[in-house]
C-alpha cells in the first residue's frame, strides 16, 4: 500500500498526492521501525498501518488503520477500481482511451482479441 493510498484510506484526500511522495521520500528503504501494535495486529486478513505525521512545529497527528482498503477482510469493490483507474490516469491519458479501457475492461469476456486492448494501452491514442 502507497503512502498515497494510506492517506486516501484514513480520509485525508485534501493531501496533493505529490506532497505524499515527498514526505515518503525519506522514508523509503530498510530504516522503517516497525510498530509493536502494527505487528500485534497483522494476520492473514490484514496487515494494519499506523501512520504519524510530525509537524515542524512537533505536534503529531497519528492514524491507525487496523485493516487498509483492499486487505481481504476490506476488498476493493468495482466501483473502487474504476475510480482508482480514474485517478490513476487523469490527465495522463486521452479521456477517449480511459472511456474505451473501462468499457473493454467491463465486458473482457466479450472481447474478441487481446491485441484490441494491448494496442490501445500501447498507443493511448485509441482504436
Amino acid at each position: 500500500m502507497s503512502l498515497a493510498d494510506l492517506a486516501h484510506d484514513v480520509g485525508a484526500e485534501s493531501v496533493p498526492t505529490r506532497m505524499l511522495a515527498e514526505l515518503a521520500a525519506p522514508m523509503r528503504g530498510d530504516g522503517l521501525p516497525i510498530h509493536p501494535e502494527v505487528e500485534a495486529a497483522t494476520t492473514a486478513e490484514a496487515v494494519p498501518a499506523r501512520i504519524t505525521i510530525t509537524m515542524r512545529d512537533g505536534t503529531q497527528h497519528s492514524a491507525f488503520v487496523a485493516a487498509p482498503k483492499g486487505s481481504p477482510s476490506r476488498p476493493f469493490t468495482h466501483d473502487d477500481h474504476i475510480a482508482r483507474l480514474e485517478r490513476e490516469v487523469s490527465g495522463r491519458w486521452p479521456d477517449r482511451v480511459r472511456r474505451q479501457v473501462i468499457e473493454i475492461a467491463e465486458s473482457l469476456s466479450d472481447l474478441d482479441k487481446v491485441s484490441r486492448i494491448t494496442e490501445l494501452l500501447a498507443s493511448r491514442s485509441g482504436v
